[in-house]
């Protein structure tokens, strides 16, 4: 998914490419901007969403996907990917995807989403985001503590479960999300690049 945030990184290469050009003149500089323009971005430790949780992917990653919520200029969510995002009980929350496609023009499915977070939430993975995940029921089952409890370096059981019990794709645009505890906040969490 990448909305108009790529096309908008499309045109910062463009300005990049053309400012490269060689196309100087006898005259010189005389405006004084010489028409150059940079832009620098950190290193990415990584491109997987779910283990992106440093500025210089997240980034990156606002050029390649849309998320489900964006923010305003008051930081209130706003919807980008998702079509609506409900829940009569703060605790049972319904998000229902607009149409997009993937750069091979497949459709962005509920299932993509599923697959990708719980991909994060298994411990395992030991993805950088994991603990994004961890309001979400099922998450203790994939992600067991230490069996011993001792400090130091640990081997954390084997996880009872491979999914979260709280995520289902009820359809190919409706993913439903059921949580621990009631959380008003949820909407706004859904923004983080975690769950791209």
């Amino acid at each position: 998914m990448r909305g108009s945030k790529m096309v908008g990184c499309a045109i910062v290469v463009a300005l990049a490419a053309t400012a490269c050009g060689g196309g100087g003149s006898d005259e010189g500089d005389k405006g004084g901007s010489g028409g150059g323009f940079s832009m620098n971005v950190a290193e990415p430790k990584r491109l997987i969403p779910q283990s992106t949780t440093e500025s210089g992917g997240s980034q990156v990653l606002s050029g390649l996907f849309t998320p489900l919520v964006d923010f305003d200029a008051k930081n209130e969510p706003v919807l980008a990917a998702a079509e609506s995002i409900e829940s009569p009980d703060n605790k049972v929350w319904t998000i229902k995807l607009k149409d997009a496609t993937w750069h091979d023009g497949k459709p962005v499915t509920a299932k993509d989403y599923v697959g990708a977070w719980n991909w994060g939430a298994y411990g395992p993975n030991a993805a950088d985001g994991n603990y994004f995940f961890g309001t979400i029921d099922g998450y203790d089952e994939m992600n067991p503590v230490d069996p011993d409890g001792e400090e130091g370096p640990k081997k954390a059981a084997e996880p009872k479960a491979k999914e979260l019990s709280g995520l289902k794709a009820i359809d190919d645009k409706t993913i439903e999300v059921t949580l621990k505890a009631p959380f008003a906040g949820y909407k706004s969490v859904l923004g983080y690049t975690v769950f791209y």
